[in-house]
């Protein structure tokens, strides 16, 4: 079931957020930047505010009362190169375990249902260019390369690609 975020869920979002950054990004290992970075950005406290932001869309992919991935809208920053209004997908999150059953699948519909609704032509998103598996899901999932930006930890820079994906004509009749 996909269902929208309420500040009771912050706790398990943080968790999960977490555990997919660290098992993404840290493959060499936990140190003190990705410690502090995660324990910060994912901090529950964090995700309250972020609930509680009317820029911030979080839904939820729940069975029972486990979460099992989500994805969070932000409508507030646009780095894509398109002119037309673009949601931020900055996370779509599915835990490990649940990979390869649709979820990430149903979230994305999810997404785009809410751009048509709230009349927003389409998503765009950062994924970090050594990705490959997030990037052929994306690719498969109509998203189209942009250009590219700076993720920055600390005084590290990391490329990450900017994907997007319109919505089509049909889905913004409905």
């Amino acid at each position: 079931m996909i269902r929208k975020a309420t500040k009771e869920d912050a706790a398990n979002i943080a968790a999960l957020s977490i555990q997919v950054w660290l098992h993404t990004y840290a493959t060499d290992g936990v140190r003190d930047k990705i410690s502090n970075y995660v324990l910060k950005a994912f901090s529950v406290e964090a995700i309250e505010d972020n609930i509680a932001s009317e820029n911030e869309h979080y839904f939820l992919f729940t069975d029972g009362e486990h979460l099992l991935g989500y994805t969070l809208l932000n409508s507030s920053v646009d780095l894509s190169s398109s002119d037309v209004d673009l949601v931020e997908m900055s996370r779509l999150y599915v835990q490990e375990h649940h990979h390869g059953k649709g979820i990430g699948s149903q979230l994305i519909n999810k997404a785009m249902e809410w751009c048509s609704e709230n009349n927003k032509a389409g998503l765009w998103l950062t994924v970090y260019h050594k990705n490959l598996r997030a990037i052929r899901f994306y690719q498969h999932h109509g998203f189209v390369h942009d250009s590219d930006t700076w993720f920055e930890l600390d005084d590290e820079r990391h490329v990450n690609h900017i994907y997007e994906r319109h919505v089509e004509k049909e889905e913004m009749k409905k």
